[in-house]
């Protein structure tokens, strides 16, 4: 068995990099899914700004 070389190392990061990235995409595609199906926070008074995601507000037309 030969000694890791400088490619084998550059091949494994970016096997690695990959992988990670993969992972992160997952995970920012899936996390609002998660968040949506969570219970809404509970928000004292009624108040509207304490939603986490407040519904789009149509533009006003001119």
């Amino acid at each position: 068995m030969r000694a890791p070389t400088s490619a084998d190392w550059l091949i494994r990061g970016g096997l690695a990099i990959g992988v990670a990235s993969v992972l992160i995409a997952v995970v920012a595609l899936v996390a609002p899914q998660w968040l949506g199906l969570s219970p809404r926070p509970s928000v004292s008074g009624g108040d509207i700004t304490g939603s986490v995601s407040p519904p789009r507000l149509r533009p006003t037309l001119p």
